[in-house]
């Protein structure tokens, strides 16, 4: 009875220490209180890219379209290292896969111990990739898929059908592997009508996590964007359906990234941005800037710094803190609100 009592009271403490972290997470993302380092690292290790597709921005963004020397990258993977960085998300404005060195970016980051994520249209992938891929223990591979219908020229999307083949290629060949497997989904008037059918094909796949989004307003220059209210009804859709366990698998909505709960109070009521809470964009130069978005608003030379608080606290960066709605114009990225002219 003693040996249980003491259980209970260790159980009762971690519990109560774990919600003590909960809760003051909750109001540091509310009060916008910047975390002493950030979670994760964003690399732009590549511009270039095997398609063109017409919601992607990066033909009005300031930067070449090329990869990054390889060189540089790995100048930049010792560096943050160095900082103490462990997570990082290989990428950048083009498709990951389409660099000259794809498996040697993906080797180098897992050999300095860091968890590696990727993002891919997944064309150029195969059983071969996949299965080096798997070996040399990549944590996360995200795929884009906008749509089960074969779509027609009037679609802005991925080439989505073969993708699909790819998809199931690679979870019959995961087994047990811990990697794990997302899919974006851009929300756009051309496929609006199929998003709820496609996390059920999804699910029963068993992938582990559906994220679904729209295009960013400030760069919605082609109108691709669902009318609000059509967009809202839809998201509202999905999460009824995740309350009523629909789903196995994780499907995330902007409605339910930033509205849910307490999320809606989050960042000062969504004024700032929770991509320039935690995470750190560094482009193809060898620059970091606060955000994807931003490829050539430069904070530093990234082999300036010497230590994660002279980055995360550099002047440049508070500034932009302080003064993100200026800097970022409209980008609505983030969160979710009215969109409408």
């Amino acid at each position: 009875m003693v040996t249980l009592i003491k259980l209970m009271c260790v159980k009762t403490v971690t519990c109560g220490k774990y919600m003590a972290r909960y809760w003051l997470d909750d109001l540091q993302r509310i009060l916008f209180q910047i975390p002493n380092k950030p979670n994760m690292i964003q690399l732009e290790a590549n511009n270039a890219c095997n398609l063109d597709c017409t919601m992607c921005p990066r033909h009005e963004l300031n930067i070449d379209l090329d990869e990054m020397n390889f060189d540089l990258y790995s100048d930049t993977l010792h560096r943050l290292n160095k900082l103490n960085i462990k997570e990082i998300d290989i990428g950048g404005w083009g498709e990951i896969t389409y660099h000259s060195r794809f498996f040697d970016l993906i080797k180098l980051a897992k050999s300095l111990d860091f968890k590696v994520y990727f993002t891919s249209n997944g064309l150029l992938l195969n059983e071969k990739m996949f299965k080096k891929l798997l070996d040399i223990g990549l944590d996360g591979i995200t795929l884009s898929i906008d749509s089960i219908e074969k779509q027609t020229k009037d679609f802005t999307g991925h080439i989505n059908v073969p993708v699909w083949k790819k998809l199931r290629l690679f979870l019959s060949l995961r087994d047990k592997s811990k990697t794990h497997l997302k899919v974006n989904t851009l929300v756009q008037k051309a496929n609006a009508h199929e998003i709820i059918a496609i996390s059920n094909a999804l699910d029963k796949l068993e992938v582990d996590m559906h994220i679904i989004f729209g295009p960013n307003i400030a760069r919605d220059i082609d109108n691709l964007r669902v009318p609000y209210q059509e967009e809202y009804k839809l998201y509202e859709t999905i999460e009824s359906l995740k309350e009523n366990k629909h789903w196995k698998m994780i499907v995330s909505t902007p409605l339910g990234r930033y509205h849910k709960d307490k999320r809606r109070y989050h960042f000062m009521l969504g004024e700032r941005c929770p991509q320039t809470w935690q995470n750190i964009y560094v482009n193809r130069i060898g620059y970091v800037t606060p955000c994807t978005l931003l490829p050539d608003w430069h904070i530093d030379k990234l082999s300036n710094i010497k230590s994660i608080d002279q980055l995360w606290n550099h002047p440049k960066y508070k500034d932009f803190r302080r003064n993100q709605k200026h800097y970022c114009n409209g980008c609505d990225a983030m969160k979710f609100d009215k969109h409408d002219k």
